[in-house]
């Protein structure tokens, strides 16, 4: 339910593009809110926290909130598919990977800590020339990213195309 919730600000977008605090789905309205108010907030909330996120659940096994998982063997895979796909989470490695231009395509990783990832640029969107790629540890490893050059306090990678880019645990 988390994560449905922060994404919800984006079921609350009429079909003219208008936002609402809520559609009202009791049988005798079926109407979307007139008023705003409340909207702005819970979208400036779903942009800044979107990401994709996978953990390791005791009765589903390994499951991918904001993408499209697929297990082959050791290695796993994930289709981002959330609103930004900017920033991906795996639970399992307790790593969370940010970038700040261009958009993340998928992501792979193995139970070993080898992980990497496909930075492309947005359809119709401008063009980035580089992308800061910050790594976080929730666990205390330290990770290498091995495309790019430190700065911006991570690295920065150069978007010609679509670039893979492998992070390494030390």
């Amino acid at each position: 339910m988390g994560y449905a919730g922060s994404t919800g600000p984006l079921s609350n977008i009429n079909q003219d593009g208008f936002p609402s605090a809520a559609f009202h789905s009791r049988p005798e309205t079926l109407a979307w809110d007139g008023i705003t108010g409340d909207y702005g907030g819970g979208f400036l909330g779903m942009a800044l926290n979107s990401g994709t996120y996978v953990a390791e659940d005791s009765d589903l096994g390994l499951v991918a909130y904001g993408g499209i998982l697929s297990t082959d063997g050791g290695k796993s895979t994930v289709q981002v598919k959330d609103a930004v796909r900017r920033r991906f989470f795996i639970g399992p490695l307790s790593l969370l990977v940010s970038i700040d231009a261009g958009v993340i395509e998928q992501f792979s990783f193995d139970d070993a800590g080898s992980v990497s990832f496909t930075i492309a640029q947005q359809d119709g969107g401008l063009n980035a020339t580089q992308a800061a790629v910050w790594v976080e540890s929730t666990g205390g490893d330290t990770w290498t990213v091995g495309a790019g050059e430190e700065g911006r306090g991570g690295w920065v990678v150069p978007l010609s195309g679509p670039t893979t880019v492998d992070i390494s645990r030390n």
